[in-house]
């Protein structure tokens, strides 16, 4: 007897021993964000697999009933209202588009990536059915490593929209007030006491855009290793182009001065509330927000442009900063931010779907102007003949979309690291062959195996 109570003894004790760790591999209370940054903790992360092969449907963790974030200090002041804390399950799997979409999708990614004729390019689309497709082809960079789903690209003006979602949601949480003037924090600038927060969001105050300043290209491209601050970055200013809430015009001072603003408010780097309160919560770790003084982190794609007689001319300064130091950080709030297609994805879907702001606040970001078609950090698009929204960037030597068609329930997002591609055409394409696949199905075949036209991972096109 005691022969056997031995061993049923310490199978007991190791029971005990592997409850008592449990803990660790949930996230805490009913979920949220706390199980997320348990598991980045761990060194849980999102599976890498080869592009076209997905990774799955979006599983929400239920938001904490007090609507705090993972750090407090960037959210002082009372809540009034719930706010979702931005979560993707860090484990999950997307399954795979059924054949006849997987199919039409990498002909028309193979068709566009030649038509576009860049050193890389990477696509993924997203189905009403939850499936993922991923395409990648090209290199890096010439002899560098070759372009995958999770390759970080410069994402240009696409940043505005993690900026407008940490605007939204502090005012949310009761923390910022947008229809608050600029002169409560910069009495000093032209017109502040009629500009507000909610007219720089929507590019209706009539600031002057810093892009189109006479010297910007020779004090940004002729200096690619200097690190801009962005106080400095206010010096370039120019003629007001409309009173303030009378018209739309496009400029990134809007959102270089949110940034600012929302460092005011909360105490706390503007970089560092993008990584806090957005990407890793979302375990977007292909992702950073660059910001000078600091590691960038991660080795993205290089930005190209191409030379009339063939070939490509390289934007690089030897940093890991993209396209360089100079033009990533005067870019700063208005377009710093580098990532991968992948994450790219998972950005849109959670920001779309409500799982970053209150339905409130994510209302208020889709409310589009009838004349200008901007809201609050997004903007209109037809895509495949479609109405759809999103928004589109493009910094020296990158470009990039990132598109929802909602009554189709369709993403499509393109990232390409040479100047002035086309990504528009490659969006439209891709979305209407997953939509011609899903309304007429074509029979099921083997799909392309080694020695076929696409040599390589369903969705990955070989150079």
């Amino acid at each position: 007897m005691l022969a056997v109570i031995g061993p049923m003894a310490i199978i007991v004790a190791l029971a005990v021993l592997v409850l008592a760790a449990m803990p660790s591999l949930w996230p805490s209370g009913h979920g949220g964000a706390d199980g997320a940054v348990a598991a980045a903790a761990t060194g849980a992360t999102r599976p890498t697999e080869p592009a076209g092969q997905a990774t799955g449907p979006v599983r929400t963790l239920p938001a904490p009933e007090t609507g705090a974030v993972p750090d407090e200090r960037s959210s002082p002041g009372p809540t009034r209202r719930p706010t979702p804390v931005p979560t993707l399950d860090p484990l999950r799997v997307d399954p795979t588009p059924i054949p006849a979409a997987q199919r039409r999708l990498d002909r028309a990614f193979a068709t566009m990536a030649k038509e576009v004729g860049a050193p890389g390019l990477a696509a993924a689309v997203r189905l009403p059915d939850g499936t993922v497709w991923y395409g990648a082809t090209g290199v890096m960079w010439p002899e560098g490593p070759a372009v995958t789903a999770d390759t970080p690209f410069a994402w240009g003006s696409i940043t505005k929209t993690l900026v407008a979602a940490l605007a939204l949601r502090l005012a949310s949480e009761g923390s910022l007030d947008l229809d608050s003037t600029l002169d409560r924090w910069y009495p000093d600038f032209p017109q502040a006491r009629r500009i507000t927060l909610r007219m720089l969001l929507g590019h209706t105050s009539g600031i002057f855009d810093y892009f189109q300043h006479p010297d910007y290209p020779e004090r940004v491209y002729d200096d690619p290793l200097h690190a801009w601050t962005p106080e400095e970055i206010l010096t370039l200013t120019g003629k007001r182009t409309n009173p303030p809430g009378k018209a739309f015009h496009y400029s990134n001072t809007n959102y270089v001065l949110l940034g600012l603003i929302l460092e005011q408010v909360t105490g706390q780097p503007l970089a560092d509330q993008v990584h806090d309160r957005l990407l890793a919560p979302l375990g977007l770790d292909q992702t950073v927000f660059q910001q000078a003084g600091r590691p960038v982190g991660v080795v993205g794609a290089k930005g190209f442009w191409k030379r009339k007689g063939g070939g490509f001319q390289e934007w690089s300064d030897g940093t890991d900063f993209r396209p360089t130091t100079s033009t990533a950080t005067v870019a700063w709030a208005a377009g710093a931010v580098e990532g991968s297609v992948r994450d790219l994805l998972d950005w849109e879907r959670a920001l779309y779907e409500g799982d970053v702001l209150t339905p409130e606040a994510l209302a208020q970001m889709l409310a589009f102007d009838p004349s200008s078609g901007y809201g609050l950090g997004a903007r209109t698009q037809t895509v495949a003949k479609r109405p759809g929204y999103g928004h589109g960037g493009s910094l020296r030597g990158f470009v990039s979309v990132m598109y929802r068609l909602p009554a189709e329930d369709l993403d499509v997002v393109v990232l390409a690291n040479v100047g002035f591609a086309d990504l528009d055409r490659v969006a439209n394409r891709l979305a209407s062959a997953a939509l011609r696949a899903l309304a007429t199905p074509e029979p099921t075949t083997p799909s392309a195996g080694p020695g076929d036209a696409l040599n390589g991972a369903p969705g990955t096109v070989t150079p």
